[in-house]
């Protein structure tokens, strides 16, 4: 099942998963008006999972995104998704599944203290390597970041 799960009034969270030369914050869209109908902007990570029990032996890599929405009219996909809606932050934590699972319990947590203003996610930044090609996506906390090194170029008292 996909959860819209609102953060705040203007923002919501998605598991999301994506294709081979797919930026996150390109894949977390994609996923979002495919399986839900729903136009979105990428916001940041929230977090990372990886595990190495696969299916089919693979290792896996699995992003949690925060996306603000742009309409909240939701229209399921019926070939990928059971079930789909809009549902307060609560309602997400006190799931069964949530209550399960420590990893799930984890992704509650983050977006309860997202509901609450505590950001902490990780934001892109396109940084290019050399002189070839595109760069890479980096995705870290630009908040705390920029932060210090604002701090740290204030004159001494």
């Amino acid at each position: 099942m996909t959860h819209l799960t609102p953060t705040t009034s203007d923002s919501m969270a998605l598991f999301l998963w994506s294709s081979q030369g797919e930026d996150v914050n390109e894949a977390a869209e994609r996923e979002v008006k495919e399986e839900t109908g729903v136009d979105a902007e990428f916001v940041e990570v929230l977090g990372v999972r990886q595990t190495h029990t696969a299916p089919f032996g693979k290792s896996d890599i699995f992003f949690i995104c925060l996306l603000r929405p742009k309409s909240k009219d939701v229209v399921k996909q019926d070939t990928e998704i059971e079930a789909v809606q809009w549902m307060p932050v609560e309602e997400y934590r006190s799931q069964e599944f949530n209550a399960r699972s420590e990893l799930m319990k984890g992704f509650a947590d983050i977006i309860t203290a997202l509901s609450k203003g505590q950001d902490t996610g990780f934001m892109p930044e396109r940084l290019r390597m050399g002189s070839r090609g595109p760069g890479a996506v980096f995705y870290h906390n630009t908040k705390d970041i920029n932060w210090l090194l604002a701090k740290e170029s204030l004159p001494e008292d």
